[in-house]
């Protein structure tokens, strides 16, 4: 275990309630960021009106940055229910030895080890499409948004708040199942894709933990989506993008080991790269902090 996670320890200090609390909250939170994100995509319909139309390549974008509803109802609840801090949701050392540009740096390389191994098993391909330039800045900015938000909700409030009554194992599993469940109604899920997504949940978990910025890991997550959908041209939680960088054949012989319509969270080479990554953090954290105690 990481001996010196702050976050946690700023929210066993800080947080107000019982730690029932915490599910009473959670769901909340969730309507609180409805309700504001249905008032956001109204507000751009309006604008839509008013200007004879927005560009379709600019809906999706305007989509993904209503996730800074999830950050600011968190920190509602968060900060003024529970009178935590940002920082102990994570909100610190963003500049800290380049940590998020780092952060979408290995995002970028779980996606490519996940692409690469299905062109090796599931037969996947590729081709490039030509698309709009300032499109594919905004999906940047937009995906940064939507990755944090999500990372704000499950890691920042859920996971450091069930950590810190008990303990990090406990935090860790049930933020992922959450995170897992808030999945369950997506487009061509499946239990392997809801498994992939509770992995991955647990893999941004665990950076989180022994990393302890929310930056860190919301550019992880950023990343990833980005790669897989504007990029690649992949589904991404099955959510079909309507335009990418790459168009990409998945093989429906291999759905199995590719996802199929969910995208390659919904395969078995996920499962895999998620597992050994997850792993291979635990051992590396767990082995350097032993040595350290030497």
């Amino acid at each position: 275990m990481n001996p010196s996670n702050t976050t946690i320890a700023l929210t066993q200090q800080e947080r107000k309630g019982s730690p029932w609390t915490i599910f009473l909250w959670f769901p909340v939170i969730l309507l609180i960021a409805l309700i504001l994100q249905t008032l956001y995509i109204i507000g751009f319909g309006w604008i839509d009106a008013l200007i004879g139309g927005i560009p379709s390549w600019l809906v999706v974008p305007i989509e993904l940055s209503s996730g800074i509803v999830f950050i600011l109802a968190t920190w509602f609840v968060a900060g003024t229910i529970e009178e935590r801090s940002l920082k102990s949701l994570g909100f610190h050392r963003l500049m800290t030895k380049g940590l998020y540009i780092k952060g979408w740096l290995i995002g970028i390389v779980l996606v490519l080890v996940v692409y690469g191994l299905n062109v090796l098993l599931a037969r996947v391909t590729s081709q490039w499409n030509q698309w709009h330039t300032l499109a594919m800045i905004l999906y940047v900015v937009g995906f940064a948004i939507q990755g944090l938000g999500e990372e704000v909700l499950c890691r920042g409030y859920l996971m450091n708040n069930i950590s810190s009554y008990w303990g990090p194992v406990w935090g860790i599993v049930l933020n992922s199942l959450l995170f897992s469940l808030l999945h369950f109604f997506n487009p061509a899920v499946s239990f392997i894709a809801l498994l992939n997504v509770f992995l991955a949940g647990v893999l941004f978990s665990v950076i989180f933990y022994y990393n302890d910025s929310i930056w860190f890991v919301g550019a992880i997550h950023s990343a990833w989506n980005f790669m897989l959908g504007p990029v690649l041209g992949i589904p991404v939680s099955g959510n079909v993008l309507p335009s990418a960088w790459f168009i990409t054949r998945l093989p429906k012989e291999t759905v199995l080991w590719h996802g199929g319509d969910f995208g390659f969270e919904g395969g078995l080479v996920a499962t895999i790269v998620l597992l050994i990554a997850t792993l291979s953090i635990v051992y590396y954290y767990e082995k350097h902090q032993k040595s350290t105690r030497l």
